[in-house]
């Protein structure tokens, strides 16, 4: 298993995801020796990094921000009732890449508050026109990453790049099953799942409990 002690840079998630399809590791992006696997990697890497840190707030991705109400798009605008759908929109902080709460609520059906591009639209806003939202952000520093979540990053992979390297679509069945299993499991080890929070509307943006 890895941990994040072996894990210094994003090539050597790469690796590991390339050692779990019993494939020929890589120097670095640009391997001369292991073209295939170094273009499918670079084309494909941080767009999974990005889709696996997205799908859950894991505890070291997942920030807390008081933001205030922006200007609610057009698109907004019921004309059905003459009026808008939605009472605030909050612009998302930059290097975000999903919302995952506001006041508490996640974004399931019956909630008071939808992501829309990169604005919350929802009518939980206070007096002050003001939201206190949990999102997930990109982050890119690799050191900080759980042995769980790197584990769960490479299975992605390897589930992705078995059609490309393997040729071999049975392989690939099992990768996807093995993949969710990794995934599951990463998120109930992290620490954020299932664990209290606490929001302080007193600062823009402040990191949760580690």
């Amino acid at each position: 298993m890895a941990t994040s002690k072996t894990i210094a840079a994003d090539i050597d998630i790469v690796n590991l995801a390339l050692v779990k399809l019993g494939f020929e590791t890589l120097s670095d992006f640009d391997d001369e020796t292991n073209v295939k696997a170094a273009n499918i990697a670079t084309a494909s890497f941080d767009n999974i990094l990005k889709v696996v840190m997205s799908q859950y707030p894991w505890d070291f991705a997942t920030q807390f921000f008081t933001i205030t109400a922006g200007t609610l798009p057009s698109a907004s605008f019921n004309p059905a009732n003459d009026s808008y759908d939605w009472t605030g929109a909050f612009d998302l902080p930059g290097g975000y890449l999903k919302a995952h709460s506001v006041k508490g609520q996640s974004s399931i059906p019956g909630d008071d508050w939808v992501q829309r591009g990169s604005q919350i639209l929802t009518n939980l806003g206070d007096e002050n026109g003001q939201i206190q939202a949990e999102i997930i952000m990109y982050i890119s520093n690799v050191g900080i990453y759980t042995p769980a979540f790197i584990d769960a990053v490479a299975e992605r992979c390897a589930r992705e790049w078995a059609p490309t390297l393997l040729r071999v679509s049975s392989e690939n069945t099992r990768l996807e099953a093995t993949s969710k299993d990794k995934l599951r499991d990463a998120a109930s080890s992290d620490g954020s799942v299932g664990s209290p929070r606490r929001v302080e509307s007193n600062a823009s943006s402040v990191y949760k409990r580690r």
